[in-house]
């Protein structure tokens, strides 16, 4: 599981600058290993369920580890490995930034000093590491159509599900991110968690289908609503939501209001 945060974190600093096929071609490797890792200890917790709960001691040294060195970092992590990211390079110029506007383009770094022997540790590395590739996929898809080339004409991965588009790839690794997420119980920051539904929603919505992408932001809105009333904020780097969830969400709250007018 070192590997897989290094290779995670490789992944990252590429995709910080702009590197999407080197990006994808490191997430992938990541995500091959926790996958297997799971594999292994999904097994191992079936066994010691089985045979009675493990020792106390292990477990509180573990979380004690966990309280001191999280296992996933954001953008105030993102200088030890590659320099502050503000946008993908590819995009810096004003009419290009607009394709990426409102989108969640931090990558997450993993914690290279976590011990990633627990089941629930490694699920939730696997959560960032999914995270990641779908927004490689999705930073992919968007440079090729600021190039104009098709869906299905792009990067010729060797890791690409055929027939798949690269968008459509960055829909489906985000949708299964956020499943585990929730059906595992997956402790994640609100911002995390907020960025896997802002950009759901951005991908529903360059695909087409407006129903599901209100779906997505109509949740973030909530979302953003309850953290401002109860201050879940301070689970947000700075403590503070970034600028970009609202403007996501603009077009619903201006709906919303002019309805209240009329």
């Amino acid at each position: 599981m070192d590997r897989c945060a290094r290779l995670n974190n490789v992944g990252a600093s590429h995709l910080a600058n702009g590197m999407y096929s080197d990006a994808i071609d490191s997430f992938t490797g990541s995500l091959r290993i926790v996958k297997s890792a799971l594999s292994v200890l999904a097994t191992e917790k079936h066994v010691l369920h089985m045979n009675g709960p493990s020792l106390p001691s292990q477990h509180s040294g573990v979380m004690q580890e966990q309280n001191v060195c999280p296992v996933i970092f954001t953008r105030d992590s993102i200088a030890a490995y590659g320099g502050a990211m503000a946008k993908p390079p590819s995009f810096v110029d004003r009419d290009k930034a607009a394709l990426v506007r409102g989108l969640y383009v931090s990558p997450l770094f993993l914690s290279e000093s976590v011990d990633y022997a627990r089941y629930e540790t490694t699920v939730e590395a696997s959560v960032a590491v999914m995270f990641n590739l779908a927004l490689a996929h999705h930073l992919n898809s968007l440079l090729h159509r600021l190039h104009g080339h098709k869906d299905h004409e792009m990067s010729n991965h060797s890791q690409r599900t055929p027939g798949v588009s690269t968008l459509g790839q960055a829909t489906a690794l985000y949708e299964l991110a956020y499943t585990v997420h929730m059906q595992e119980d997956v402790e994640l920051s609100v911002e995390f968690t907020m960025a896997i539904i802002n950009n759901l929603g951005h991908t529903h919505r360059l695909m087409g289908d407006k129903e599901k992408a209100d779906q997505c932001f109509r949740h973030l809105l909530s979302t953003i609503l309850f953290v401002r009333s109860y201050g879940g904020g301070q689970s947000c780097d700075n403590g503070r939501l970034p600028d970009i969830f609202v403007y996501s969400v603009s077009h619903l709250i201006l709906r919303e209001t002019a309805a209240a007018a009329a």
